[in-house]
């Protein structure tokens, strides 16, 4: 499968969370955005390297976290 496309929507997508101050995205909220399903955003941000926003802090599937930024 073809991750490229579904991994740039998922990258535009946290752009314009993180853009309306939210920080700490499920994945609920990327698949409203994208339409991607929701165990598909997991495999993809779990093994794609995905240009994340800065100000992005955690990415979590209920509460599970699934993305962490590492500290320094």
């Amino acid at each position: 499968m073809v991750y490229e496309r579904y991994a740039k929507a998922i990258e535009k997508a946290l752009g314009g969370i993180v853009q309306r101050e939210r920080y700490d995205v499920d994945i609920v909220e990327i698949w409203v955005e994208t339409s991607i399903p929701q165990d598909l955003i997991v495999e993809i941000v779990e093994k794609f390297p995905l240009q994340l926003p800065e100000a992005l802090h955690s990415i979590t599937s209920g509460e599970k976290i699934i993305w962490k930024r590492k500290n320094g």
